[in-house]
């Protein structure tokens, strides 16, 4: 299983390394600006190693359950640390 899972990590790395090099590739030849080329490829390249990876650990037996519910929370959290960001600068600025 140990075998298995390192090559699947592997080559499911190659082929996201891949898969972000021809998006990025696809926006620079659609005139797209290239901050958000940058940020497009940034996003879609974690997002895709977070698939590998969580992919290879259940392959390995790792429960997912828990740490995808995690990463949920945390993502909630800091969405919402962000929206109180913006509602106190909002305030700030009226004032």
């Amino acid at each position: 299983q140990l075998l298995i899972a390192l090559v699947s990590l592997v080559v499911g790395l190659f082929i996201a390394n891949i898969l972000v090099t021809l998006v990025k590739k696809m926006l620079t030849n659609s005139s797209v600006d290239a901050s958000l080329t940058s940020f497009l490829g940034s996003m879609i390249s974690m997002l895709l190693k977070v698939m590998v990876y969580i992919t290879a650990l259940s392959m390995l037996g790792v429960e997912m359950t828990s740490f995808i519910a995690i990463l949920g929370a945390a993502g909630s959290v800091r969405h919402a640390a962000e929206l109180r960001g913006r509602r106190h600068d909002t305030v700030l600025q009226a004032l």
